[in-house]
């Protein structure tokens, strides 16, 4: 078994959450360094140690590993009672229309668990209609010392109180960012043109300059090599279509853009200034969707590209059916048994632009406790500690002592445990047994919140030490490194002036009407399917064509209305983000 990449574990980092013993929440919150149980009550002169009672909280979180609800009983979950004398109840929850009707439900039944996560802009109407989520103004003061003193989480809290909170609830502190800090972390891609990296070498590394010159090498190799391991016919390039148009959307990233909306890209080396991609032909959007038909003219498009889905692109490639794909945490999915075969990205760069990574500067995660809960100040005092760089690194990297610990000045995994997640591979039951990772999108701090102490990422595997020790036992990476002369593999996309985007404007901008909501509504109805019909074409002529049609469609749907109200939406956003800062 090859030792591979833990780009698809980087992928995903999980989540916690807790509470509390009084409604008014009147005690002042452990700090980083709290001893276990034990705090002063607010305003006592007396070192007189305070027990806190012991509470059981209810929490909805979302992208933590498996775990069972109800009663948790994980290292993690083991030392916050520990240290906080706090019971975890956790249900995982994930997106959808079925998490937005079951806080609904218990939004009308007023049942809500003491803390739960907040996906976007209409579940935080519905609850703010309701008012049944707590002002946590005050009691932030009182229990959230390490919120209120990281410059960084405050800037997020002053950003929930301008933006989340709307109309007569602005000013209010109703939604709690978690995974605050976010940076981006110079590991690999989220997206990238990722091609069989073997055989690319047995080529001979023919250069590749543009994506046209990309085409060509692909259909050399196909030509080359036409079989999988498995016997089947190998295509040189897929993608799926259960997504809409995301290979075309997020590909854009490639270009050194991001999604603005329906149909709209911002270009990264300037914000400010959004692009119809829809209507206008030498777009990203439409340079992506030409690409991929040039593909399919050139006869190395695998056809299944236009019905197959996610899991379905991910089996061939990583039996060996396909050559070329975009998602950067597919790129350790493919084994044959060999360690020297693998992908890597060739690195197309646009100028000075990739958008390598996203991240979110005012918080990854929203999260809210309930108005009923008895517990709130002890739920906020579990988001206090979930945002201290002790409890961070404890939701991160497992117990210290047990997990991971301070080797020469330099923190790192027990041998076992970093073995573990070099190979891959991680069960549901090794998160449970060892902690580790288990419920790290849950942490108040991000995986990559940079320690200042230390001045590494809290994540350990986010890392300048544990990346080395990783990348030297992938061989294909390594060969990657050694071909473009690099430091390290991510050296290509991370070291250039533009190489992330900024999600928190979305944010930021105002709820749309009901208008402008229907005209989006059928216009991503309308180019999740009506693209794949153009990248169908079967010359040059016939996909003008197409274009032609599929912008005078778009328009019909009032696309351009939709364009004149987003781009006047995002000017405002970005100037009243703006004043934030002042």
């Amino acid at each position: 078994m090859k030792k591979k990449s833990i780009s698809m574990l980087l992928a995903i980092v999980l989540v916690l959450s807790a509470c509390s013993s009084s409604k008014s929440g009147t005690s002042t919150s452990p700090g980083a360094s709290t001893s276990p149980e034990e705090t002063k009550a607010a305003g006592e002169a007396s070192a007189t140690p305070v027990v806190k009672p012991k509470v059981t909280l209810k929490i909805f979180a979302t992208d933590i590993n498996d775990v069972s609800p109800g009663i948790q009983s994980d290292p993690i979950a083991k030392e916050i009672e520990k240290q906080l004398n706090i019971i975890l109840d956790v249900t995982k929850v994930t997106g959808g229309p079925d998490y937005s009707t079951k806080l609904s439900v218990l939004t009308a039944s007023n049942d809500l668990p003491d803390l739960f996560w907040v996906p976007g802009g209409i579940e935080r109407k519905v609850l703010m209609n309701a008012n049944v989520v707590l002002d946590a103004t005050d009691l932030i003061q009182t229990n959230g010392s390490n919120l209120t003193g990281n410059p960084t989480v405050n800037e997020a809290l002053e950003f929930s109180k301008k933006f989340l909170s709307t109309g007569e609830n602005t000013g209010k502190l109703l939604f709690l960012p978690f995974m605050n800090g976010q940076q981006v972390v110079p590991t690999w891609p989220v997206v990238a043109p990722q091609i069989r990296w073997d055989l690319y070498k047995k080529m001979g590394y023919p250069a590749v300059n543009s994506w046209d010159d990309l085409l060509k090498v692909l259909a050399d190799m196909q030509k080359q090599f036409p079989t999988a391991p498995n016997g089947k016919k190998a295509y040189a390039v897929t993608f799926h279509s259960d997504w809409g148009d995301w290979p075309i959307n997020s590909g854009q990233l490639m270009l050194g853009y991001t999604d603005a909306g329906a149909g709209m890209a911002a270009d990264i080396s300037d914000p400010g200034k959004l692009i119809p991609v829809l209507t206008v032909k030498d777009s990203p959007y439409w340079q992506l969707a030409k690409w991929f038909n040039k593909a399919h003219q050139m006869g190395i498009l695998d056809p299944d590209s236009f019905t197959q889905k996610f899991d379905q692109l991910a089996a061939k490639q990583k039996a060996g059916e396909v050559y070329f794909v975009e998602p950067g945490w597919l790129r350790a999915n493919f084994d044959d048994g060999k360690p020297e075969d693998g992908f890597a990205a060739i690195p197309l760069i646009n100028g000075n632009k990739f958008t390598a990574g996203s991240i979110n500067s005012k918080g990854g995660r929203t999260y809210a406790i309930s108005k009923n809960s008895k517990n709130t100040d002890r739920v906020m005092d579990l988001i206090n500690w979930l945002n201290s760089v002790e409890g961070a690194k404890t939701i991160q990297n497992g117990v210290k002592g047990q997990s991971w610990d301070v080797v020469n000045g330099i923190e790192q995994y027990k041998p076992d445990i970093e073995a573990a997640i070099i190979k891959g591979g991680l069960t549901p039951d090794w998160y449970k047994q060892t902690g580790v990772m288990l419920y790290s999108q849950f942490s108040g701090l991000d995986p990559t919140y940079i320690d200042p102490q230390t001045k590494n990422p809290i994540n350990i595997t986010n890392s300048v030490d544990f990346q080395t020790k990783s990348n030297s036992t992938n061989l294909v990476l390594k060969d990657f490194v050694e071909h473009y002369k690099l430091k390290t593999p991510g050296d290509p996309w991370f070291n250039i002036e533009h190489n992330s985007a900024d999600y928190a404007i979305n944010d930021a901008i105002a709820m749309a009407p009901d208008d402008i909501k229907a005209i989006v509504d059928k216009v991503n109805n309308f180019k999740n399917t009506r693209i794949f019909k153009t990248m169908l074409a079967k010359s040059d002529e016939e996909f003008n064509k197409l274009q032609d049609e599929f912008i005078k469609d778009v328009n019909d749907l009032g696309y351009q209305t939709y364009v004149k109200w987003n781009s006047d939406a995002w000017v405002k956003a970005s100037e009243e983000m703006e004043k934030l800062k002042h």
